[in-house]
């Protein structure tokens, strides 16, 4: 389970030892964004955008983490800035769609 806060830090539950490992920080400083994870990597889309603790709009970002070898990578932003949504990922016949 990969979680994100508005400070971009990120951390992944080490059930087997009942604690948190911290990871790579995001690239950007973002609120309100959607994440989704397949075939593990976590897609991280769009969101608020915060500079020193101040919100300054709509964000377009596209990041995406990769767990090995725990680095994250800028994707092609998104055409259209939309905060506060969500994402799902439905398979069918094995294929996935996204």
């Amino acid at each position: 389970m990969l979680l994100a806060s508005v400070m971009f830090q990120i951390a992944v539950a080490a059930t087997s030892k009942n604690s948190w490992l911290s990871k790579a920080n995001m690239p950007s400083i973002r609120e309100g964004l959607t994440v989704t994870e397949v075939a593990g990597k976590t897609y991280v889309i769009d969101g608020y955008g915060i500079v020193g603790g101040v919100f300054v709009g709509d964000t377009n970002i596209n990041e995406t983490y990769n767990t090995i070898p725990d680095i994250w990578i800028t994707g092609a932003p998104m055409l259209t800035a939309r905060p506060s949504y969500t994402s799902t990922i439905t398979s069918k016949g094995g294929d996935n769609y996204e």
